[in-house]
């Protein structure tokens, strides 16, 4: 019995159809299912049957659009039909917009035995997309949340604050230039001595701020303001800077003038830059920022304390003129 069943197999395999030598070169496009979902997967098959020998080269995988998805792109071994040799590229496709689809009309190259290679497109399939969502009336979407909205100084235009400061410390600049040093006399001098040193004076108001806990209590900004009035008003007894309005870039040139190092300058810049985004931005720093600035504060105040001659708060020089 066996051997029957072989002899019966071979003469079946000798008498099934091949594909044949000659014929047309085919191509189709096929898609399951055949109303697609959007966001849901569909099978595509781009299919090419030609000639016994014929040969075809698939393009890559299509690029991703608004419209379709790639996640799958598979060239199968060929195989021989009654029809011809088929050739074939399964692939995955999503939909992300409902109406009619087209799927993309890919190009490909096929060669038959003897002949140069030629290009051809696959044929166009457009499919029919439908929403996931059910008919008729719209689901009710609950627990929804406002929009957050930003706080104000995110959406205020800073950039005019900045073009009016600006303005401001030209025209102050120009005043500047345009006013007459005071000429002050040593013996003058002598007798302007003022009764209570710099350092001193701003040591006592120091401890008497931190004693206030202001940023325990939340008073940032009344916190940054004193700390910044106290450094300020040892600097202009302490290095003869008369004018309270200077700003911060104007007051770290005027000390760079008067002789101190770019070290202890960036560190007072640095000090001070906090309190004018307290003052100016609205910012919160941590009660942990303000304990270091106070030991800041207090250690700039000691190291300035006995530099250079301590000059009478009435009689300060001026910012030195540019040029």
């Amino acid at each position: 019995m066996k051997s029957i069943a072989l002899a019966l197999a071979i003469v079946a395999m000798g008498t099934a159809p091949k594909a044949p030598r000659q014929g047309p070169v085919v191509a189709r496009v096929s898609a399951t299912p055949d109303t697609a979902r959007i966001g849901k997967a569909v099978k595509v098959v781009y299919e090419v049957t030609t000639p016994l020998g014929g040969r075809v080269q698939f393009p890559v995988r299509p690029a991703n659009d608004s419209t379709w998805t790639w996640n799958d792109w598979k060239v199968e071994k060929e195989q021989d039909t009654p029809q011809g040799v088929r050739h074939r590229v399964t692939a995955v496709a999503l939909p992300f917009k409902t109406g009619r689809l087209s799927l993309p009309a890919l190009g490909f190259r096929s060669q038959r035995v003897g002949e140069a290679p030629r290009a051809a497109n696959f044929p166009t399939l457009t499919l029919p997309v439908v929403t996931v969502l059910p008919s008729g009336k719209p689901p009710d979407i609950r627990g929804l949340k406002p929009v957050f909205q930003p706080p104000w100084w995110m959406t205020f235009p800073w950039w005019i604050v900045a073009l009016v400061l600006l303005a401001a410390g030209l025209v102050f600049f120009w005043l500047k230039r345009r006013k007459r040093p005071l000429h002050v006399t040593p013996e003058a001098k002598k007798t302007l001595v003022p009764a209570i040193p710099a350092h001193a004076e701003a040591l006592a108001a120091l401890e008497a701020l931190v004693a206030e806990k202001l940023p325990e209590r939340g008073l940032w900004v009344e916190f940054q303001t004193r700390l910044a009035a106290i450094l300020r008003r040892f600097l202009e007894r302490r290095f003869g800077s008369p004018q309270p309005g200077y700003t911060t870039r104007e007051l770290m040139f005027h000390l760079v003038w008067s002789g101190l190092t770019g070290g202890d300058v960036e560190r007072l810049k640095a000090l001070l830059r906090v309190s004018d985004l307290a003052k100016f931005a609205r910012s919160e720093p941590t009660v942990e920022i303000a304990r270091r600035q106070e030991i800041e504060a207090r250690s700039l105040i000691l190291a300035w304390a006995d530099k250079g001659p301590e000059p009478a708060a009435d009689t300060a020089p001026p910012l030195p003129k540019a040029g």
